[in-house]
C-alpha cells in the first residue's frame, strides 16, 4: 500500500484526540509506509535529502516546511551520517502530535501572536550570534587557508564542518543538525560556505523559534524530567550543572539556545559542590 493511499483512514483519525491509541497507530502507519518507500535501497536508513523529500509526501497531517526542516533537527544521524528511520518514528509521532496542537492553539490567537517577528528574534540573538560566528570563523580558515598565499576560499568540506561544529559549546545539538543538513541540501559535501555562517545560525534558530514546539511541551513535561534521562544524582536529589545542560540541550521537547539554558541555570540553588537542587530546579524550570 502506498502512503497516499492513507488518507481515508487518515481523515477519521484527525477528527480524535492526538493523543488517542488511534491516532497514533494512524500516524505510525503513514510514517511506516513513508519512510519504506523513501528507503530505496531497503536498509533501514534515509540521507537527509531522503528524509527531507519523503516528509513533502506525507498526508493529510498538513505539514508546514518550517515542520519539515525541524524534524530535520530532531532526527538523530547514525554512524553512517544517515537517519535510521525506524528509530525516528516515534520522535517523529510526538514532534507531529505537537505540530497539530499547535495548530488548535494558534487558531484561538490574535494575528499579532500567530507569527514569530523575525526583526524582533533578530535583535535579541544577533549579538551573540556574532560573537559565535567571530569565535568560529578562525576554526573555519585553519581548514581553508592556502599553505603558500595564506589566503581563504570560503569554503570547507562536511566532514569539516560537522567536526567543527560538534566540538563546539556554542550550539546545541538541534542548531547542528540543521545546520549541517541544510548545508548538504544547498551545497553538497564537497564545498560548503561557511561566510554567511551567521545568517545561517539566524536562520535556523529562526525555524525553532517558529515551530513553538517548546510553547507546548514545557507545559507538559513529563514529571522526573530531569531524574529520568539516565544521569546520577546524590540522595539529596542534587545533579551536576553539566548533566542538567546536556539534558535540556539533548531534550526533543525543547529548542533553547545555550546562552539561555546558561541563564536559566544561573537561577538554579547550588550547594557547596556546585550541585544543583532538582526539585527546585524543575518546579522553577516549568
Amino acid at each position: 500500500m502506498k502512503a497516499k493511499d492513507l488518507h481515508k483512514d487518515l481523515n477519521k483519525s484527525q477528527k480524535i484526540n492526538v493523543e488517542s491509541p488511534r491516532f497514533i497507530k494512524t500516524l505510525e502507519r503513514a510514517l511506516t509506509l513513508l519512510f519504506t518507500e523513501a528507503d530505496v535501497a531497503n536498509c533501514g536508513e534515509l540521507t537527509y535529502v531522503q528524509f527531507y523529500e519523503a516528509f513533502k509526501l506525507l498526508p493529510t497531517y498538513e505539514l508546514t516546511e518550517n515542520d519539515i526542516r525541524v524534524l530535520l533537527a530532531l532526527a538523530d544521524e547514525n554512524e553512517n551520517g544517515n537517519i535510521t528511520w525506524e528509530k525516528f518514528i516515534p520522535v517523529g509521532i510526538d514532534a507531529i502530535k505537537t505540530f497539530l496542537a499547535r495548530n488548535k492553539m494558534l487558531q484561538k490567537q490574535p494575528p499579532q501572536v500567530k507569527e514569530v517577528n523575525k526583526d524582533t528574534l533578530k535583535f535579541v540573538f544577533e549579538p551573540e550570534i556574532q560573537s559565535i560566528a567571530l569565535l568560529l570563523k578562525s576554526r573555519f580558515e585553519a581548514y581553508d587557508t592556502d599553505v603558500e598565499t595564506k589566503e581563504h576560499t570560503g569554503k570547507i568540506n562536511f566532514d569539516q564542518m560537522s567536526e567543527l561544529l560538534h566540538n563546539t559549546s556554542y550550539l546545541c545539538i538541534k542548531e547542528i543538525n540543521l545546520l549541517l543538513r541544510n548545508y548538504v541540501m544547498k551545497y553538497g559535501k564537497n564545498e560548503i560556505c561557511y561566510t554567511n555562517f551567521s545568517q545561517d545560525l539566524y536562520e535556523v534558530r529562526f525555524d525553532l523559534a517558529c515551530s513553538r514546539i517548546m510553547d507546548i511541551n514545557i507545559k507538559k513535561l513529563r514529571r522526573n524530567f530531569f531524574t529520568d534521562n539516565g544521569f546520577s544524582f546524590d540522595e539529596n536529589r542534587r545533579m551536576t550543572v553539566s548533566d542538567i545542560r546536556t539534558i535540556i540541550s539533548r531534550a526533543k521537547e525543547l529548542t533553547l539556545a545555550p546562552c539561555e539554558i546558561n541563564l536559566i541555570l544561573g537561577l538554579g540553588k547550588y550547594n557547596d559542590e556546585g550541585k544543583i537542587d532538582i526539585d527546585h530546579f524543575d518546579e522553577l524550570f516549568r
